[in-house]
């Protein structure tokens, strides 16, 4: 065998290798979840409200490519929507300190039936291209329109997370989504945790430099394989 060849078909196998292990670095997953534990009611305000979540151990540069949540919906008097945002928390200082939310990652809206019942409301097919990178940390948030205090709202959960974490505060959008004005708002009787899911692809840390080595001497083992194989040839 040819040098030249021998070349070529040690970088085909050499990038295959590599391509195998980097793709052992992504996997689809579930990055966040609570909808297994609703608590029976409801948060009823007409302003925006939005749930900051740690997604679970996969750091920045997630993407998402399914997100549901559940809201209460009692909306027989009226026509009624709903906007659904996904925010980095890159905005400045909120009066309790965290950043607030700011730049949008997502946004979509729905008309919301004008019937008296509970609906699970999935936006997994309207995330756009292949989903939405995300920050490890980020809010979701949700603002209804045309509504009444009690038509509907998001729901709660009795935990902050069975699938990665939360704050047990949330925000509240006190101006609108063009001034926003956000706080940091509390419940002294529970801890405000809105039920959601987001699934996605994961994206796991860099290997550590022990792996990379590892990686390279196996490089190096089927180089040589190979070489040796071409001399016999």
């Amino acid at each position: 065998m040819k040098s030249k060849e021998f070349l070529v078909k040690t970088s085909v196998y050499t990038a295959g290798l590599i391509a195998i292990v980097l793709a052992q670095n992504v996997h689809a997953a579930t990055l966040y979840s609570n909808l297994d534990a609703p608590a029976g009611y409801f948060s009823g305000a007409t302003n925006e409200l939005g749930d900051e979540i740690i997604l679970a151990d996969y750091g920045a540069g997630s993407t998402i490519t399914n997100f549901t949540f559940n809201f209460y919906n009692n909306a027989a008097d009226g026509v009624a929507s709903l906007t659904v945002y996904l925010y980095a928390n890159d905005g400045s200082a909120s009066p309790a300190g965290p950043l607030t939310p700011h730049t949008v990652l997502w946004s979509d809206s729905f008309s919301i039936p004008n019937a008296p019942t509970g609906l699970n409301v999935d936006v997994s097919s309207d995330l756009p291209g292949g989903g939405v990178v995300v920050p490890s940390d980020f809010t979701w948030a949700v603002e209804f329109s045309g509504l009444g205090v009690n038509d509907a709202g998001l729901i709660l959960s009795t935990t902050v997370g069975t699938v990665g974490s939360n704050y047990n505060d949330y925000w509240l959008n006190l101006g609108t989504s063009g001034s926003p004005n956000w706080i940091t708002a509390t419940n002294a009787s529970y801890a405000v945790n809105f039920l959601a899911s987001v699934g996605g692809t994961a994206a796991t840390p860099t290997p550590e430099p022990s792996s990379m080595a590892l990686m390279g001497l196996g490089i190096a083992g089927l180089a040589g394989f190979l070489k040796r194989k071409a001399n016999r040839s």
